[in-house]
């Protein structure tokens, strides 16, 4: 059974942040947190290294047992969340064809599988099962499969659509004059929706009604098809995304500038439209903004075939060669370049009387997370150095920022005063930052010893004093008052 085990594949040198530090209230109990960049999910990843048979996923479902199942070019594959087991034809002869390219679970617990060659394997009871034209398919290549309200299995061939009655599969009168190459199968608005490879899309009522380009189509090549909960059917097509609602389809712009043709959508519990695209990774629309994700650079992890929401919320994205991905919520939330910061290699960390984060990078500036933004200040904006290594605020809502090489400076009102050996600084290294009771700053440096700044004027402390050391690395001041220099 799959079970939560957030994975999260950062750089080691990103910042990790609370996620309660976000604001806007707690995250969902479940599912993905639409106020997170989709690089900040736990990001985990399945290949043949960790036993995959192929790394192309064209199909994902979830059993009611728990198990994760997975269509592939090297057969069926069962994952349990550690081990995946393979079923093709060496060890299962029902197959006939290794090669899987849908799934569905039917309300008895029966799974449908589709294969590129050799029609339909049921597994129910334990037992392969295997369907082909002597049971009433027209075509062994089955693109999809899908069970309505009513309980009904509909097929998608190469050949056209059939529904299962009893033992066999049967054309529905209405569809007996359209040999059409079937892509996916869904209901929306009281009828049944066919995405197909070059006759666009159909909707099957009460009669048969199509939608091309000329009805305002992207492409009348539709990969992908998905029910939204207001009622509206996303279609995603060779040249993009579309959104049919009462009766009026409607083009979608892309967030990169043009689509990729589309290869699957999903809607998770949390409302975020997740569109996998052949060639420029995975899409989120989330409240009218979109946001990219990228399995794996190139163009073998940009192509995205399968999503799949599991029961714990979890999104799985199954790859052309990028094998088995998935996206997780997770509580430790991590914020690196792709979320705005500016510099990955970070000192000091403070928050200021505002709720202010600020951040020091050794070789960046100075960084200000507020409201999920990063805001950058360096050497352009009055900062000393860009190598800052320690940070204090005072009891009047100073920053002080200590650098490598710089000095002291201190912000105030938006604007930065240096302070350097040239003004009476023992070093322009400043390690350590600390403030006592009565308000003075005490400053440690590396190879000056220790400096107090009070009312405007500097006292200087080392060797010559009794320190043991004139490198100074750490500053506190404790509960009594004593100043402890490390």
């Amino acid at each position: 059974m799959i079970r939560g085990n957030p994975a999260m594949r950062r750089g080691a040198r990103s910042i990790a942040i609370v996620g309660c530090l976000l604001g806007g209230g707690a995250a969902p109990v479940f599912g993905l947190d639409p106020r997170l960049a989709p690089t900040q999910y736990g990001h985990r990843v399945w290949t043949t290294e960790q036993g995959l048979p192929q790394n192309s996923i064209r199909a994902i479902v979830q059993t009611r047992d728990g198990h994760l199942w997975l269509g592939t070019q090297e057969g069926l594959v069962r994952f349990d969340g550690v081990r995946f087991v393979v079923f093709d034809e060496k060890n299962t002869p029902a197959f006939k064809d290794r090669y899987v390219l849908s799934l569905q679970e039917d309300r008895a617990g029966a799974l449908w599988i589709g294969t590129r060659g050799g029609g339909i394997v049921r597994y129910r009871d334990h037992a392969f099962t295997h369907f082909d034209a002597s049971s009433g398919l027209p075509n062994s290549v089955v693109r999809s499969i899908y069970e309505d309200k009513g309980g009904r299995l509909w097929v998608g061939t190469d050949a056209g659509v059939v529904r299962r009655e009893g033992d066999r599969f049967v054309v529905p009168p209405a569809l007996k004059t359209q040999p059409l190459v079937v892509m996916a199968i869904t209901e929306a608005d009281g009828a049944l929706w066919l995405a197909t490879d070059g006759d666009g899309l159909v909707r099957v009522a009460d009669a048969v009604q199509k939608y091309t380009i000329k009805q305002g189509l992207s492409s009348d090549q539709v990969r992908a098809l998905y029910a939204g909960r207001d009622g509206s059917l996303w279609i995603g097509t060779r040249a993009g995304l579309d959104r049919w609602k009462a009766g009026q389809i409607a083009h979608y712009t892309p967030p990169t500038g043009v689509w990729d043709a589309i290869g699957a959508i999903a809607e998770d519990r949390s409302g975020n439209l997740w569109v996998g695209t052949r060639g420029q990774g995975l899409a989120r629309l989330t409240s009218g903004q979109w946001s990219t994700f990228r399995p794996k650079e190139g163009s073998a992890g940009e192509v995205v075939l399968a999503l799949f929401e599991d029961r714990e919320g979890s999104l799985w994205i199954g790859t052309d060669t990028a094998g088995l991905n998935r996206l997780q919520d997770v509580k430790l939330v991590s914020f690196g370049k792709p979320e705005g910061l500016a510099h990955e290699l970070l000192a000091p960390i403070t928050e200021d009387h505002q709720g202010n984060l600020w951040m020091g990078s050794y070789g960046g500036g100075l960084h200000r997370f507020r409201g999920g933004q990063f805001h950058t200040l360096t050497t352009r904006n009055g900062l000393s150095s860009n190598l800052v290594v320690s940070l204090l605020e005072d009891h009047t809502g100073a920053l002080w920022v200590g650098t490598d090489g710089g000095g002291l400076d201190l912000l105030r009102d938006g604007a930065f005063r240096s302070y350097r050996v040239r003004d009476g600084l023992p070093a322009d290294r400043i390690i350590a930052l600390a403030e006592d009771r009565d308000g003075s700053l005490w400053i440690g440096t590396f190879g000056g010893g220790v400096a107090r700044l009070k009312d405007g004027r500097l006292a200087l402390f080392g060797r010559a004093q009794g320190l043991s050391s004139d490198l100074v690395l750490a500053l506190t001041v404790d509960a009594s008052g004593h100043l402890w220099v490390g």
